[in-house]
């Protein structure tokens, strides 16, 4: 089979009605906010045309705190559908199945081409862990060319799980929107009530200092030291596009995260926006051009230059996605320019020999099955983010932070259990 997907035999898929629509909700008086994951299968007209039964995987993305993933069976997932592709929504958690979340929740499973929509309301439902529609879109309406993007099949699932009985803390949404566009006004103003001015690929941005001392450490370094409390004169950044230096002062002064094109001509390109995000210090911007990078632009071509990226800005999510796609195409990506790259790294090297002959432990998303260094990537950020801790790091930084959090508890309660044994045997004698 050559083609870009590694098949594995999928689970059997038994019909199945969940009344979810009903008119009584299921019991559900109310339901959580609307988050999407998303699945891209790449390539999808090459894909084999009789293979029943088999079934590709999309990357693993949390939502409503649960990891989620999409399947598909791109030639049905029995002979009696092999004229139909299959889609499903995957919940692997221990505790989706435990709560039955996999089978009594909302959803509305659709392309990219939004012409295209299921719903909860016809359903098949595979182990407890995953609900869709075996009749999802016939195989050949798939590969006209109009329904893909860019030849891939692009899956979206819109997720609503049961929420508490009790509503939660109602916030003026309006007030934050106001706030966001007060603070765009205030940086398109800066040219006039500014105190600072920077100079990229010869074109003038300017700023205020007291925002980048709270908002960007390094650019308010870069201006503490030209220019003390005067005004200083222009600073030039060097290596820094146009594009993307906008991006970061809209980041930094209103928290705009970018919206990224399909063209990467159109807009800025998110390889840069993370070196920038990287090279100043704003975490929350390097994290969303991380999970675009990790999302949209892993292909055979571009896997093994994305791994030493990741490797040498400590991005996480994109180190494991590209490892993980390369795991499942290891010929096409020893075929690229970028292997050539990778191979003069023998730490990196080893780590892909080991990881392309098999030498990797599965991921899980339970510190039960194996610690925190075996937890997808998506799972340790949303335990960090519980804990308020700081997402940014290597995978192995990230498990670190988590143990040593984890040391510290553990501490506290255990200076707190001696001082109480002891209070005890005082009150004995």
């Amino acid at each position: 089979q050559d083609n870009q997907y590694e098949y594995h035999q999928g689970p059997k898929a038994k019909r199945m009605s969940i009344k979810i629509c009903s008119n009584d909700n299921g019991g559900v008086s109310r339901w959580s906010e609307i988050q999407t994951v998303r699945g891209v299968f790449k390539n999808f007209k090459s894909l084999p045309k009789n293979c029943p039964g088999f079934m590709l995987d999309s990357q693993v993305t949390v939502a409503h705190g649960l990891p989620w993933s999409i399947w598909v069976y791109p030639c049905g997932y029995d002979g009696d559908e092999s004229g139909n592709i299959g889609v499903y929504l995957h919940c692997p958690s221990d505790r989706g199945v435990a709560e039955g979340i996999a089978t009594h929740l909302k959803y509305k499973i659709r392309t990219e081409i939004k012409s295209l929509s299921r719903t909860a309301s016809i359903d098949t439902c595979i182990d407890g862990t995953a609900s869709g529609h075996h009749r999802f879109l016939p195989r050949d309406d798939a590969m006209i060319e109009s329904m893909l993007v860019k030849g891939a099949l692009v899956v979206h699932a819109d997720i609503q799980i049961p929420a508490a009985a009790t509503p939660p803390a109602w916030v003026p949404k309006s007030e934050c929107t106001s706030l966001r566009k007060g603070m765009l006004r205030l940086l398109k103003g800066a040219s006039e009530m500014g105190d600072v001015k920077f100079v990229v690929d010869g074109q003038d941005f300017f700023a205020h200092r007291h925002i980048l001392r709270v908002r960007s450490a390094a650019l308010y370094e870069l201006v503490d030291a030209v220019g003390g409390d005067s005004r200083p004169s222009a600073i030039p950044i060097s290596n820094v596009g146009k594009d993307e230096f906008t991006v970061l002062l809209r980041y930094v002064y209103a928290n705009e995260t970018p919206k990224w094109s399909t063209n990467e001509s159109d807009g800025p390109c998110p390889r840069a926006v993370l070196e920038i995000a990287d090279k100043f210090g704003c975490t929350g911007l390097k994290l969303v051009a991380e999970a675009e990078l990790a999302d949209n632009h892993i292909a055979a071509e571009t896997a093994a230059d994305l791994i030493l990226l990741a490797d040498c800005k400590h991005c996480a999510l994109l180190k494991e996605s590209a490892v993980l796609y390369f795991a499942d195409n290891v010929d096409a990506v020893m075929s690229s320019d970028g292997w050539k790259r990778l191979s003069e790294s023998s730490a990196i090297l080893t780590e892909m020999i080991q990881v392309g002959f098999g030498g990797g432990k599965p991921l899980h998303d339970n510190i039960a099955d194996g610690g925190y260094r075996r937890m997808y990537v998506s799972t340790l950020w949303a335990e960090l983010e519980k804990r308020g801790l700081d997402l940014d790091g290597s995978k192995e930084i990230l498990a670190n932070r988590l143990e040593q959090s984890d040391a510290e508890v553990n501490h506290i309660f255990g200076v707190a259990g001696g001082d109480d044994e002891e209070d005890d045997a005082g009150d004995e004698e």
